[in-house]
């Protein structure tokens, strides 16, 4: 959300929770004094809010990336982990990346397997921002297509 009073516009940070990750493409940092860190300029259209911090979000990839390993096109239900194809289950509508045997597993999965909390994190994953910051990354040296975070609220570079 932008803050109407600051020039140029900017993030309104009090709309955020603690912890969530910013991804800023080509960040600028201005500011900068002896013994002061500055701040980061960019557009508002150059940032990503994910509501979640790095953690959570290696959390969720790591279990995603050993979910997918030898499933060959196949995919596990959330709620029950049973491994089908995508045509037998049912697609999350929020999100579109976790898949449903039927309601019951739906059900078990937003409420017992934490889907509740994910399902905004997975969905601003999907943004097309995220698609750029990737290829703009690719063709810096050593990056190999991967996008360099910070926590802002932690200052950890992930």
């Amino acid at each position: 959300m932008q803050k109407d009073d600051m020039r140029g516009g900017g993030l309104d940070f009090k709309l955020y929770k603690k912890g969530w990750t910013v991804v800023v493409r080509r960040p600028v940092r201005s500011g900068v004094k002896d013994g002061k860190q500055g701040f980061v300029e960019c557009e508002v259209e150059e940032s990503l809010v994910i509501p979640a911090s790095l953690e959570k979000l290696a959390e969720m990839h790591n279990r995603e990336w050993l979910t997918a390993q030898g499933k060959e096109g196949k995919v596990a239900c959330q709620g029950c982990e049973e491994v089908k194809s995508k045509d037998e289950l049912l697609r999350c509508k929020g999100c579109e990346a976790v898949w449903y045997c039927n309601k019951e597993c739906q059900t078990k999965g937003w409420s017992e397997k934490d889907h509740k909390s994910e399902c905004k994190v997975l969905k601003a994953l999907k943004s097309p921002f995220l698609d750029i910051a990737r290829h703009d990354c690719s063709d810096i040296e050593g990056t190999k297509g991967t996008i360099i975070e910070k926590n802002v609220a932690t200052g950890k570079a992930g």
